[in-house]
C-alpha cells in the first residue's frame, strides 16, 4: 500500500484510474430533508446526505468530522 501510495503524492485531478486504485466502495445514504418534510417543497430544498467511502488495503477511516456542503468547499 504504501509503496503504491508513494507514487500518487501529488494528484492533481481525480481520474478514474486514481479512484479505482484506491477506493474499494462508495455508500450514499438516503436524503434527509429538514425538519421531518417528506417532500421537498422546492427543487433547491437544502438536505443532508451521508456518504461512506471505504479504500482498498485500510478500509473507512471512522471518526473523521462531518462536514456541510459549504465547509467541503473552501477546504
Amino acid at each position: 500500500f504504501f509503496r503504491l501510495a508513494k507514487e500518487y503524492t501529488k494528484i492533481e485531478a481525480l481520474d478514474r484510474e486514481t479512484l479505482l486504485t484506491f477506493v474499494e466502495k462508495i455508500e450514499v445514504g438516503p436524503k434527509v430533508l429538514p425538519d421531518g418534510m417528506k417532500v421537498a417543497s422546492r427543487r433547491n430544498t437544502p438536505y443532508r446526505q451521508s456518504v461512506r467511502i471505504f479504500y482498498k488495503f485500510i478500509g473507512e477511516l471512522e471518526g473523521e468530522p462531518v462536514r456541510t456542503m459549504s465547509q467541503a468547499v473552501n477546504d
